[in-house]
């Protein structure tokens, strides 16, 4: 049996987190959030005490950890050396360093077979930046969320003032600009509109109102 996949690829902040798995819950497939994948590694790298530049000390670590994502219809699951670390994948720590961590050639090796290995048995819908041109670059549907740096950082500011983080909007603008020349020029993983996708702006449109955009969009493709 083939199962399907679902690339949806995006700039930070653009909201592929919370619509991808709505999409995925609406049309009964797998949320894969290929992020917190980065992140687990990026998590271990800080628990483990090491210098995330040290690439030759990432590269050994990363040798010896055991990870595990379990998949739901509502979240994903990261078990690090038998560990649930799902709950610190989002902290401050491991945020700041994430994307430099995702640069790294041997993290993302390892990250492509984990990311290849949760299509193998489920209709997936995967969220990242790379999916449609790395990771499934024969992906069923490829989308491509996007939204003006504005409007990403005024509803990360929104969502951290409901959480009750002590941020500012200008922090979070600054950090989303940092994060968008880094994922554009690195050398391994870099972010790229497949040119194969269909693009899906979501500056006026709610939530609710992208996830219907690309459900129809799926539904008229399979």
């Amino acid at each position: 049996m083939s199962f399907k996949v679902i690339a949806i690829d995006g700039p930070a902040g653009s909201g592929k987190s919370t619509i991808s798995r709505l999409v995925a819950n609406k049309i009964g497939y797998v949320y894969v959030k290929t992020g917190e994948m980065f992140r687990s590694i990026a998590y271990a790298i800080i628990k483990a005490n090491i210098d995330y530049t040290d690439v030759e000390a990432v590269k050994k670590l990363i040798q010896d950890i055991r990870l595990e994502f379990k998949f739901s219809k509502e979240k994903q699951f990261t078990i690090l050396n038998g560990e649930d670390i799902t709950a610190y994948l989002n902290s401050k720590e491991v945020s700041s360093i994430v994307s430099q961590v995702s640069s790294i050639k041997e993290v993302r090796d390892l990250v492509l077979v984990y990311e290849k290995e949760a299509a193998k048995y489920n209709n997936v819908v995967m969220e990242g930046r790379d999916i449609g041109t790395v990771v499934f670059p024969n992906a069923d549907i490829k989308i491509f969320l996007n939204s003006s740096i504005e409007t990403r950082a005024k509803r990360r500011y929104e969502q951290a003032v409901q959480e009750g983080k002590n941020v500012t909007y200008q922090e979070i603008l600054d950090n989303i600009q940092k994060r968008d020349e880094i994922d554009k020029t690195k050398k391994y993983g870099a972010l790229q509109v497949p040119t194969d996708a269909i693009i899906v702006n979501s500056d006026n449109l709610e939530i609710e109102q992208t996830v219907q955009k690309i459900v129809d969009i799926i539904c008229g493709k399979i």
